[in-house]
């Protein structure tokens, strides 16, 4: 019974799926076939050969007491006469299940056991015109009997028929439960060993289920650490982890071989082609003499190394992410200031229109709405809102200020309405609540400014870019949303990967080398955070860091 419990859960049902190109699902059909046509012909055979045993263990009877009955009459003939004499022979021979009957050759029953009784099965065997010469099995109306007929001849002289019937019904009956039963055992040992040999093909099979799924899990990361260790497994599957681990280690010297080479290569070209487009610009801010073809080309040879460096940085970045030499200077930071910050850093470099909106996860608060201006400073804004007339003789004069210290700081409306000779003042106060987290504040900043420009790229020059910061289920939340041409839902998977562009949009024209998405995951995750894509095509794409509250 325990077994039984525990049995569930040893086979995994919820994880078992029928692949029919699997090989657990073909070994255990194959298995289970052969299982199935091996116990089934065993029971149906026994079957058979019970059968036969019944049939041929009362035809042996019938045939001894047809082959007895003229030698008993011939015997009491000599004392009686012939019909007296075949009933001795009839009465000597009669059992409780045996029946017999002699007809003249008018077709009239002369003799007959006493045992027959007015039935209707009697009267139906009696009743028979033909019967086999050899014993047979017939069924009469729920019965079985075995019956057996031929000519009766006594000390020469053709007396009639002889005509023998054995009742085994009782004995059919008690075959048909035996029958029935060893087809429910047999059913039941077919669906026992199925299982068993489920469970011992999924268990034999769970060494490569354990490659297939270290397999599944190696990166570039875990590379030169991942090692197939299997205990208990046959010498074909540890040989087959043999060879994995000789794949990997190779891979592992291919990966490091190449980092080494990347790393070499960016550094050692970064430098020349510093210089290179240092004397390009200097060539072009004093390049009086030169014609408006020479300054086209040496403009375009500036912007291609510039591109140049640029992409060699990133390949160092991505250098050191591989090899760990990577630091992050954690430190608490205030989210209200920093992302603040990098807005305004933003729009120093572009044209765009960029909104900072603030909240606790529902209530979003729309600053730029409010007030514009740089970090730690007071704004003060007067609009003279309306003027309409009070009882035709006075004068409405509302003048509205706002002022407010920025981010994480108190931010004060005042409002002052002169209504005639009076006047009063409104001060309200409005409290936002800092959002502080662990992360390295000069990296988080470029996670951001790398957002922000690849929205800008990939959006309208007169759609505005949204970064939005709020608190969540103890989580900082910053998005970064625009209305761009956006991302198809099979690409989204694949736009953190190195070098992956998109499609034709996002190609050369656009700016970048597919590196710069890479860059802003390997450094949201080493700063223990995550980032997700949401986007819809032609609708425009948010992108979702994720960073743990500080407690």
């Amino acid at each position: 019974m325990k077994f039984i419990a525990k049995w569930p859960k040893n086979l995994k049902l919820e994880q078992w799926k029928l692949d029919p190109s699997s090989l657990q699902t073909r070994l255990t059909l194959g298995i289970g076939l052969f299982s199935v046509l091996g116990l089934g012909s065993v029971a149906l055979w026994t079957s058979w050969k019970m059968q036969q045993l019944l049939i041929v263990t009362h035809k042996h009877n019938i045939e001894q007491i047809a082959e007895r009955f003229p030698r008993d009459v011939e015997m009491y003939s000599e004392t009686w006469y012939v019909k007296k004499s075949l009933q001795k022979a009839i009465d000597n021979l009669t059992l409780a299940n045996v029946f017999i009957w002699v007809k003249n050759q008018q077709g009239t029953v002369i003799v007959q056991s006493q045992n027959f009784q007015s039935d209707s099965d009697h009267f139906v065997l009696k009743s028979l015109a033909e019967m086999p010469s050899k014993p047979l099995v017939y069924p009469i109306n729920g019965r079985y009997f075995v019956l057996c007929g031929g000519p009766l001849t006594v000390n020469g002289m053709n007396v009639g028929k002889l005509y023998i019937a054995l009742d085994i019904s009782r004995d059919q009956k008690m075959l048909v439960t035996m029958v029935m039963s060893l087809s429910v055992a047999s059913i039941l040992a077919i669906i026992g060993v199925i299982l068993a040999i489920t469970v011992y093909i999924q268990r034999s099979l769970m060494p490569l289920r354990h490659i297939s799924q270290l397999a599944d899990r190696v990166n570039a990361d875990i590379l030169d650490r991942a090692t197939v260790s299997l205990e208990r497994a046959p010498s074909e599957v540890k040989e087959l982890a043999r060879t994995l681990d000789t794949m990997l280690e190779r891979l592992s010297d291919s990966w490091e071989q190449q980092r080494q080479f990347v790393s070499n290569v960016s550094h050692e070209l970064r430098t020349p082609l510093t210089i290179v487009s240092g004397y390009l610009q200097s060539l072009l801010r004093r390049g009086n003499n030169l014609t408006e073809t020479q300054k086209e080309a040496i403009s375009i040879a500036s912007g291609e190394a510039q591109r140049t460096i640029e992409l060699l940085k990133d390949l160092l970045e991505l250098a050191r992410a591989d090899s760990g030499q990577i630091h992050f200077h954690l430190e608490a930071v205030v989210l209200n200031d920093l992302v603040a910050e990098v807005v305004e850093m933003a729009k120093q470099f572009s044209d765009r229109e960029i909104i900072l909106r603030f909240g606790d996860g529902s209530n979003i608060v729309n600053l730029e709405q409010i007030f514009g201006g740089s970090k730690n400073s007071i704004i003060t804004e007067k609009n003279n809102l309306a003027s309409t007339d009070i009882d035709n003789s006075k004068k409405l004069n509302l003048e509205h200020n706002v002022e407010g210290s920025y981010m994480g700081s108190k931010l004060s409306l005042k409002s002052k309405n002169i209504v005639g000779k009076s006047q009063y003042q409104i001060d309200k106060t409005i409290k936002l609540s800092l959002i502080e987290v662990m992360v390295d504040r000069n990296r988080l900043k470029q996670v951001l400014l790398n957002l922000i420009d690849n929205a800008v790229k990939y959006s309208d020059e007169d759609s505005p870019i949204i970064l939005n910061l709020c608190k969540q289920s103890g989580e900082a939340i910053i998005q970064v949303c625009d209305k761009g041409q956006g991302i198809s839902l099979s690409q989204q998977a694949k736009i953190f990967e190195r070098f992956y562009r998109g499609d034709e949009a996002r190609n050369r024209a656009g700016g970048g080398a597919g590196l710069g998405l890479s860059i802003v995951k390997t450094l949201v995750e080493g700063m223990g955070g995550t980032i997700q894509v949401y986007s819809k095509l032609d609708r425009g794409s948010i992108f979702t860091v994720k960073f743990s509250v500080k407690k």
